[in-house]
């Protein structure tokens, strides 16, 4: 019995003595990791699995590659206990330490099923709260679908960050207009390219690093939410100008100056005409128009792209294409443009080098501004755009002067023979202005004097482009007009005066996608008198009104009604009404295509 009893003693101290060595030597993947290959991390499973190990969580989406014993602490065991938690916690119960990854936010990050629980095989998940890793919000149950990139970056900061309770706002929302997207985010975090950087946040600096050398002056270690964010500003990056920007976070937008200050616009090829001298220029993507009387002011994408990812990505973009939606006057562009670009892209209106030598063409702010389509309008070559200017009659560059006498363009504006001899006829210099017969005999020739068939603005009217376009241009003379200069022209005795360049008086109407038609609210006077005999026909005599007598000294005829855009003018039909220049007669605009008889306006002669 005794001998029995002691070799029963003996199988079970070496039942024991083998059971503890195995016990010893058995390793954390031998109950809910791998061994091929070998790996401590819980295998994830949607079950309880005895034959695989797995089991419901996400261990293996928080723990990387290579993890050891001491990495399972960071949410496991309690406080002091934590080093022997990995050979006791086989006990039946789950331990959770107070503050889960030691997260600063106040009263530590928790796991809502408390700091220990009973392992059962139907478990319900808890989640996380104020825990770092995921900038202290409230985390998806444990075990829920794994985040994937780039559609879950917003589970924890926001993409981008958003402020409030998950995460300091900043600017992102502004640069990811410009910048979209999650890829972007490393144009100044470099090393944020995975979930992590997510496992060390709050623990380490925030990284940034900026392009080209560029650098952040605030503090890189409050970037939690229940941390003060103290914000600083960026300098020499290439996206803002190589300028120091506003703080960051700072509640008004960056304007144009915000990067490229008055002072570089200005001096920047031919921007100067182009845009104000002292207002800031509307935002990158607009095409607005803000002329006002004295000087252009187009919006940024009447030039460049619309889209604002298109800005600041280095290059300098020509975008002149007549698209939809790109306001008024980029859709008068010719549509050969097709292509968008650096300077110099074939097809893409412009030529050249960019930064050297650039030249536009086939732009409506260059054209005659003829016609309601493409078809009809030409369009000429602009000044270098680096240093370039126009050069002699500066009208007359792009739709001569008068329109179409160098440029083809609407027949009705030019006045070849001044309607003297049945030829082509139109709109200049004024109503008969040549051939007119004074008493007792002989032509009438220009001059300041009462008997001149024109030059006297109190005996006879010059009909230049400020009678019809006077909100635009208000000058009576033009001297560089391919009539006037026929006599006005430096030694003829008779037409001496020059140096009256026609001139812009208002810009906003000038290249603005529009042909404003307003009339100067003058009552037209001509030297081109009919007989007394003549006049007398109510044609003439309730429309014209004449002054001191027929073809004596100061005689003239003058219009009964001065000129007026409302009444006379239908912008919807190019319909010119009850003008004394056609003797009232209703003439629509180009339907002669500016061959005038004698008869277009007197049907009773």
């Amino acid at each position: 019995m005794k001998r029995s009893m002691a070799i029963t003693a003996a199988a079970l101290f070496t039942l024991l003595f083998y059971s503890n060595v195995c016990l010893a030597e058995m390793q954390c993947n031998g109950c809910h990791g791998t061994s091929g290959p070998v790996d401590y991390r819980p295998l994830d499973a949607a079950s309880r699995s005895i034959a695989t190990g797995g089991f419901q969580g996400n261990h293996r989406t928080h723990l990387g590659n290579g993890a050891t014993t001491s990495n399972c602490t960071i949410c496991h065991g309690n406080g002091a206990d934590t080093g022997d938690y990995l050979s006791r916690h086989r006990n039946g119960i789950i331990e959770m330490v107070a503050n889960i990854n030691n997260s600063p936010k106040a009263g530590g990050a928790t796991y809502s099923k408390g700091v220990f629980f009973n392992q059962t095989s139907a478990p319900v998940m808890g989640t996380c709260s104020n825990v770092n890793c995921h900038f202290e919000g409230t985390t998806p149950s444990w075990g829920s679908a794994v985040f994937t990139l780039p559609n879950d970056c917003n589970k924890c900061h926001g993409a981008p960050p958003a402020g409030g309770s998950t995460g300091a706002a900043g600017s992102h929302a502004r640069h990811d207009l410009y910048y979209p997207g999650i890829n972007n985010c490393q144009k100044c975090h470099s090393s944020y390219a995975t979930f992590q950087h997510a496992t060390s946040a709050g623990k380490r600096n925030l990284k940034i690093s900026l392009t080209g050398g560029g650098t952040y002056s605030g503090p890189l270690n409050d970037y939690l939410p229940s941390q003060t964010n103290v914000f600083g500003s960026c300098s020499n990056v290439g996206c803002h100008f190589n300028t120091t920007t506003p703080t960051w976070g700072t509640s008004t937008p960056i304007n144009c100056f915000g990067c490229h200050t008055l002072a570089k616009l200005m001096a920047s090829g031919s921007h100067s005409s182009h845009i104000s001298n002292s207002l800031v220029p509307t935002m990158y993507n607009y095409t607005a128009n803000r002329s006002t009387a004295g000087e252009h002011d187009f919006g940024c994408s009447n030039c460049h792209p619309t889209t604002n990812v298109n800005h600041v990505n280095g290059p300098v973009l020509i975008d002149l294409r007549p698209v939809a939606g790109v306001g008024r006057l980029r859709s008068k562009n010719s549509v050969a443009i097709t292509a968008s670009g650096v300077s110099g892209t074939v097809n893409s209106g412009t030529t050249g080098t960019p930064g050297v030598s650039v030249t536009c063409r086939n732009v409506y702010c260059h054209s005659n501004g003829f016609a309601n389509t493409t078809s009809g309008r030409i369009y000429a070559v602009t000044p270098d755009w680096y240093g370039g200017a126009f050069t002699g009659d500066r009208c007359a560059n792009c739709h001569g002067n008068s329109p179409n006498s160098t440029i083809p363009g609407s027949p009705a504006h030019y006045n070849a023979n001044a309607l003297g001899q049945g030829a082509q006829g139109g709109h200049a210099v004024g109503i008969h202005y040549k051939r007119i017969y004074k008493r007792p005999g002989g032509l009438a020739t220009a001059g300041n004097y009462s008997t001149a068939s024109h030059g006297k603005s109190t005996t006879a009217t010059t009909i230049g482009c400020n009678i019809c376009h006077y909100t635009t241009v208000t000058s009576a003379r033009n001297d560089n007009n391919t009539v006037c200069v026929t006599c006005h022209f430096s030694g003829n005795p008779f037409g001496a005066l020059t140096g009256n360049p026609g001139s812009i008086a208002d810009k906003s109407k000038h290249s603005n996608g529009t042909i404003d038609i307003s009339f100067k609210p003058v009552n037209v006077i001509s030297k081109a008198q009919l007989r007394p005999n003549s006049f007398v026909i109510s044609t003439y005599s309730s429309i014209w009104k004449r002054n001191a007598g027929y073809k004596v000294a100061g005689a003239n005829d003058s219009a009964k009604s001065a000129l007026n855009t409302a009444t006379m003018w239908n912008s919807s039909t190019r319909t010119c009404s009850n003008v004394a220049c056609h003797n009232g007669r209703s003439v629509k605009w180009s339907d002669n295509n500016g061959t005038t008889s004698c008869i277009s306006c007197h049907k009773e002669m």
